[in-house]
């Protein structure tokens, strides 16, 4: 028997439901983050199918885990910045004058 593949990036596994002693609902899954990594993930809800609604749309939205300051939402002027200020501070770019 051979082992069970791991997920497709950026997919998830089966949505397991449990209602709690509060009486709320708590939906779990497993996804494939795009960096590889498989994370559990968890909504909660007044009933199991809302929860389970509220984990679809979350798991739909998700996105990548980042340390990065760069997001999609970024300028691309906000993004030259960065980038400028990170090769300077490496000591690999400088300014300069050129003759004319």
């Amino acid at each position: 028997m051979s082992p069970r593949p791991p997920l497709p990036l950026g997919t998830w596994g089966k949505i397991r439901r449990q209602r709690v002693a509060s009486g709320r609902w708590h939906a779990t899954a497993r996804y494939r983050d795009t960096d590889g990594v498989t994370r559990a993930v968890e909504a909660w809800g007044d009933t199991g199918a809302a929860a389970e609604r509220a984990l679809v749309t979350m798991l739909k939205d998700r996105q990548a885990p980042t340390k990065s300051e760069i997001t999609q939402s970024m300028r691309l002027s906000e993004l030259g910045a960065l980038w400028f200020a990170e090769i300077e501070s490496n000591g690999r770019a400088g300014r300069r004058m050129i003759d004319g």
